[in-house]
């Protein structure tokens, strides 16, 4: 029971971990080309003109990760300013891949 629980309790961290993972796995595309995130990520489900001239980008990760026996669902927005640099980073779904 104990290594089971133990078990548990790491697998749960690690979880929990790939989410931070992804946050700054992200915001390491701000301030940079957004040819760099489009490289990473693919190419985006949907791109909203901005009022400024950029855009707003979306981006759909679906992927299965069979260590966790887990589905990742995550979508990632991405503000991109007139110049194609990536200005801000914001993602929602549960546990993101890196």
């Amino acid at each position: 029971m104990p290594l089971r629980r133990s078990l548990i309790l790491v697998l749960a961290g690690l979880a929990a971990c790939k989410t931070v993972d992804w946050k700054t796995y992200t915001q390491g595309f701000v301030g940079k080309p957004v040819a760099h995130m489009t490289a990473a990520l693919g190419q985006p489900v949907m791109a909203i003109p901005g009022g400024d001239g950029g855009q707003v980008l979306t981006f759909l990760q679906d992927t299965r990760d069979e260590r966790f026996s887990g589905r990742y669902n995550c979508q990632t927005t991405a503000q991109v300013d007139a110049g194609g640099i990536v200005r801000q980073v914001s993602y929602t779904g549960q546990g993101c891949p890196v």
